[in-house]
């Protein structure tokens, strides 16, 4: 039965003349797998060895991730040794991803490609932002273009989806029908690909394991920050014999943030939200020298604003117990502005007096959208909490509006803050 489930499955291949490469050899079966995990103690590791031995230890990695060039392995004495695709069968770390040595297209060594997906009747590999399937004889790529001057036996190439065409062929038989439906919805992604197998596994009653169902799509974290920050005037339009000062006397910011990180496919990318509230204490000192009189303005003012920067991050340095990240983004900043004291001096080129006006002649944007960037670090104490540092730079265009008499200058605001907190 399964003899003809194969040929089945290879035959109609072949005569279509679609890529194909040659038989894993010796691969890790279906039910090798299910032998392998059969005894499995939670967060177990272990590596399978060319003869398909089991070798329990610990897998040695700075973070987890979906590419391994090679691997160091800890056995239960202790002792590390590294292996490349070439030295052992495959490996499984703890989180459930399963890893395997193969010769794929276009490479003249074998590679370790991530097994998503094992079945009695397919499987499903990964290597970067390729996909293979394995139908028990033949490993053939998914492809979503065909390469006419190679697939010179497929007619009107054109008219075909590689990837769609080869699953029609593969899943040819009774339980077509059911999987049709799916299959003319299926992206080329890993989630796609895997309802598409499982689909048809379960119709053709046959067991299957989905490896990537224990590890999510993403961790979530949250990180409480308090800081300090530094705020200064960039002109972008003033009058001429203007000259502006901002003095600034403190500056304090708190914020809550929900940081997205270890993304299955992106392990070294996460996002970050966060609300941030601040408040400061300035001083605008303003000079004009004018043909009508010298203008001097001084303003004493509060500077409360709530921000929701959203950020990017790229972790450059990723260890188990210490991180380097490095990010950019937008925000919406929305400000409040409080005078405490305001107050302009006229002297009049043509009169023997000064005038003295007290009142506000400083405005800010109440709603505004800003890019930042930032750098932090961030170092593990426990098994769920990191202390971490961040310099932050963000950037307010068209911020400050200012105006003596009639004469208004506009100005933006450039700030650098330095948090200090906590990721649990």
């Amino acid at each position: 039965m399964r003899f003809q489930i194969y040929l089945r499955l290879v035959i109609p291949a072949y005569l279509l003349g679609l890529i194909h490469f040659s038989a894993l050899g010796q691969s890790i079966t279906y039910e090798d797998l299910k032998s392998f995990n059969s005894n499995q103690e939670k967060n177990q590791e272990f590596i399978i060895l060319n003869n398909l031995v089991k070798k329990e230890g610990k897998i040695i990695r700075n973070f987890d991730s979906n590419k391994y060039e090679e691997i160091v392995f800890e056995n239960a004495e202790g002792l590390r040794s590294s292996f490349g695709a070439n030295q052992i069968k495959g490996f499984q770390l703890s989180n459930g991803r399963v890893f395997e040595s193969v010769l794929i297209p276009g490479s003249s060594k074998r590679q370790f490609l991530q097994r998503l997906f094992s079945g009695q009747l397919m499987s499903l590999y990964s290597f970067g932002d390729k996909y293979y399937i394995f139908n028990g004889l033949e490993i053939y790529e998914l492809r979503s273009v065909y390469d006419e001057t190679k697939d010179i036996s497929i007619k009107n190439p054109s008219k075909y989806v590689p990837y769609l065409y080869l699953f029609s062929t593969l899943m040819a038989g009774k339980c077509f029908g059911q999987v049709s439906p799916i299959l003319q919805k299926t992206k080329l992604t890993e989630n796609d690909l895997v309802i598409l197998l499982e689909k048809f596994h379960k119709c053709e009653d046959s067991e299957y394991i989905t490896h990537i169902a224990k590890i999510p799509a993403f961790k979530l974290a949250s990180q409480v920050k308090f800081g300090v920050n530094r705020s200064g005037l960039r002109s972008i339009q003033k009058e001429e014999g203007r000259k502006d000062r901002l003095q600034f006397s403190g500056g304090y910011q708190a914020s809550y943030s929900l940081l997205f990180e270890e993304f299955r496919s992106l392990p070294r990318f996460n996002f970050q939200i966060s609300f941030q509230a601040e408040r400061s204490t300035q001083e605008l000192r303003s000079d004009l020298d004018h043909p009508i009189g010298f203008f001097k303005g001084q303003e004493k003012f509060q500077l409360q604003t709530l921000s929701i920067p959203l950020s990017f991050n790229y972790e450059v340095l990723k260890r188990p117990n210490q991180q380097v990240y490095m990010g950019m983004g937008i925000g919406f900043a929305f400000s409040k502005l409080t005078s405490d004291f305001g107050i302009i001096e006229v002297d009049w080129t043509n009169q023997d007096y000064l005038s003295l006006i007290e009142k506000s002649f400083l405005n800010v944007q109440e709603n505004s959208v800003f890019p930042l960037t930032q750098i932090g670090f961030k170092r593990k104490v426990s098994q769920k909490l990191w202390i971490l540092s961040e310099l932050q730079l963000r950037y307010l265009p068209n911020y400050y509006s200012s105006t003596l008499n009639q004469f208004e200058s506009n100005y933006h605001r450039l700030d650098t803050s330095l948090h200090f907190g906590i990721q649990f």
